[in-house]
């Protein structure tokens, strides 16, 4: 149970000093743009893309 109180601890910590922004935790890719096809990567599909 500590473990859990000390994980909320942190997420209020965080919410009260103004949060993230998404892009501070998950990189973004311009419109348009997949994340998971970009030029010099191949995709065999595993993560639903072609």
């Amino acid at each position: 149970m500590q473990a859990a109180e000390d994980i909320w601890a942190t997420i209020e910590e965080i919410n009260a000093n103004g949060g993230v922004d998404n892009q501070a935790v998950q990189p973004t890719t311009p419109p348009g743009v997949s994340a998971c096809s970009t030029g010099s990567a191949k995709s065999s599909g595993g993560c639903g893309c072609s």
